[in-house]
């Protein structure tokens, strides 16, 4: 059971074609005096996930595959368990995609100052960009996904949760005070696994 406070790293497991795996990597923190079932919340980070890939799916190239997602609870050092997406497969456009390392980039900022987090979503599709900037329609849906990303949610259970960016050095969960999109692209790097925002 997860309890008041504990902080859940929940890992986004997508890959395109064949050897191109994306893991995104989210932090969000238990918020209910009761805590939580482990299985509740495992369920409710799934919910989570697709209330924040919903926002830009469209947007995602159909060679996107949504894989499965896993849950650990870093604070009592639990593995909550993996499982697949609720609903989503695949990405949504039928458009041809941008190169894979090409991404919309999301940004959180915390009333920490220094600790600030940023999130890579794509590939996108060449539909997308218009003169090297991501056209205003896929910025306003970044920013939608950027709000879910950030904002506080009550899960299925009713338990709540706060969205964090996580400070390993130490072992702090920040709340976010601020999500923005923006209309420049950036590049979705090669990066050590688990390892995010």
């Amino acid at each position: 059971m997860a309890s008041l406070g504990d902080i859940l790293r929940v890992v986004a497991d997508m890959s395109v074609g064949v050897g191109v795996t994306i893991e995104n990597v989210y932090h969000v923190k238990v918020n209910s005096a009761g805590g939580v079932a482990d299985s509740q919340a495992l369920d409710d980070m799934g919910d989570y996930l697709e209330d924040v890939y919903s926002e830009i799916n469209d947007h995602m190239t159909d060679r996107l595959n949504y894989d499965s997602y896993k849950v650990t609870n870093i604070t009592a050092d639990v593995e909550l368990g993996a499982q697949a997406w609720p609903s989503l497969v695949a990405g949504g456009s039928s458009a041809d995609g941008l190169a894979d390392g090409i991404a919309g980039v999301a940004s959180f900022r915390t009333s920490t100052p220094g600790h600030q987090g940023r999130k890579f979503w794509g590939p996108f599709s060449e539909f997308d960009i218009t003169d090297g900037r991501l056209t205003s329609a896929t910025v306003a849906d970044i920013q939608d996904a950027s709000v879910a990303t950030g904002s506080p949610f009550t899960g299925g259970g009713g338990q709540s949760y706060v969205p964090v960016i996580y400070d390993r050095e130490n072992n702090v969960g920040r709340a976010v005070t601020e999500a923005y999109g923006d209309n420049r692209p950036g590049y979705q790097r090669r990066r050590k696994p688990g390892v995010g925002a």
